[in-house]
């Protein structure tokens, strides 16, 4: 292969990556009148200061590679008002964010960095949940399974959450280990969604009821304060 044929080859690669879920869903997004996780980034973060770590990663299991571009989620620094700040941003585009072998690592990389460099880290939370076939799936228990360290926290560092939509599962647990915690209005935080939770408790709640930001600043006192403009 030619050196311009790597270069074709990489920018494809990486114009799929940008892609997020596609053209479908990103229009899905905005028709909603949300933000897609890359504008998100973009509304943070100071004008051309963000730097993308595993930029070309995606799941672990055999024939994904296509559908998890970045694996739903991305991580990288930038600068907010002039000082260096992490983030790890939810892509609710690929599979629901869901959590999977290969972006809870890149979470793991992302927390160890922070606490080195003793910089604030900043969860852009959205998420559906565990990918079950993926983190409960041979692959994901032949390797040891979820990480024993992974909800630790040790305070070396900030941390803090913004949840902007339906928080399951790693969203609500980085939340509740969070310094500072910002509720979109219209958001939700809580360990399963409305389905799930009602299977094991028989009750039928509504999303709100189950984890939105009144109860969540009412009855939790988790909620420092929410915004309602920005999606």
């Amino acid at each position: 292969m030619t050196h311009n044929e790597k270069m074709r080859l990489f920018q494809e690669k990486k114009r799929h990556q940008l892609g997020m879920g596609g053209e479908k869903r990103l229009n899905a997004r905005k028709t909603a009148g949300k933000l897609n996780v890359r504008e998100r980034i973009d509304y943070f973060f100071d004008p051309g200061t963000f730097q993308e770590l595993g930029l070309f990663t995606h799941s672990a299991i055999p024939g994904m590679a296509e559908r998890t571009p970045t694996d739903g989620k991305i991580i990288g620094f930038g600068l907010v008002e002039g000082r260096p700040v992490g983030t790890v941003a939810n892509d609710m585009t690929i599979l629901g964010a869901s959590s999977s072998a290969t972006n809870m690592k890149k979470i793991e990389y992302m927390r160890s960095l922070t606490c080195e460099k003793g910089l604030p880290l900043v969860f852009l939370s959205e998420s559906t949940g565990a990918r079950i076939p993926d983190t409960m799936g041979p692959l994901g228990m032949g390797q040891g399974g979820q990480n024993p360290l992974q909800y630790q926290r040790l305070r070396e560092s900030p941390l803090i959450s913004v949840l902007l939509g339906p928080c399951y599962g790693s969203s609500s647990w980085y939340s509740a280990m969070s310094d500072i915690s910002v509720m979109l209005k219209g958001a939700v935080m809580a360990v399963s969604s409305p389905k799930v939770t009602q299977i094991a408790t028989g009750e039928d709640m509504s999303p709100d009821e189950l984890g939105g930001c009144g109860c969540c600043g009412r009855n939790r006192g988790r909620m420092h304060g929410y915004r309602k403009k920005i999606p």
